[in-house]
């Protein structure tokens, strides 16, 4: 019955045009929570899901509590009888400190890597891009004037001034996908944000 219950909410979720990201957040916090529950998700309790959601810490915490809270909302009233998150508090934002890489860091990113990690690090520091936007960009997006970016932070399109070295860089690409995969295949930016967190341990730099 709770899995039954998380696929109609995923459902609804799809029916919104939410994005396939949050709605494979969601599946995979649901499942987990109905999971770990003594008599799964349509019968827990406040207490039990404090419980739970005490386990994790910072960011981890306030995303598994939104996602958690979302769902019993919507099950509320005509799947459910009553929210068992209801009068549980929200817990506190957590505080996100900037943390820009320093010029230092800069120079030994392009100096340690090839030509399509040189790429991928001008992209994300000149042009401010995302692993998704990143991954998404195409050389028809870009000219001397602005970087198109397709779909953005919450699915929204918008620009950014091209940058020199990155004009210097791309203007002779290719139609096509800036940043491949293997075999020349696309990539998203979920696997480019994993590689990339990889790449900068083994030259010894925070990802």
């Amino acid at each position: 019955m709770g899995n039954d219950l998380i696929d109609a909410h995923l459902a609804h979720l799809r029916a919104l045009g939410q994005s396939a990201r949050t709605i494979v957040a969601r599946d995979n916090i649901l499942r987990r929570l109905h999971n770990h529950l003594p008599y799964g998700i349509v019968w827990a309790d406040t207490d039990e899901i404090q419980a739970w959601l005490a386990g994790f810490a910072g960011w981890t915490r306030y995303t598994y509590d939104g996602h958690t809270r979302s769902f019993f909302r919507w099950a509320d009233g005509h799947r459910l009888d009553g929210n068992p998150m209801l009068d549980l508090p929200r817990p506190a934002h957590p505080d996100l400190l900037p943390n820009p890489v320093t010029d230092a860091e800069l120079h030994t990113a392009l100096a340690q890597s090839d030509e399509w990690w040189r790429t991928v690090i001008l992209l994300a520091c000149q042009e401010g891009l995302r692993s998704s936007e990143i991954a998404g960009l195409c050389r028809e997006d870009i000219t001397a004037e602005r970087v198109l970016i397709r779909r953005g932070k919450g699915g929204r399109s918008g620009s950014v001034p091209t940058h020199r070295q990155i004009w210097a860089r791309l203007a002779g690409y290719p139609p096509g996908p800036i940043v491949c995969g293997r075999d020349d295949g696309p990539i998203t930016g979920r696997c480019l944000s994993a590689r990339a967190r990889g790449h900068f341990d083994a030259i010894g730099l925070p990802a």
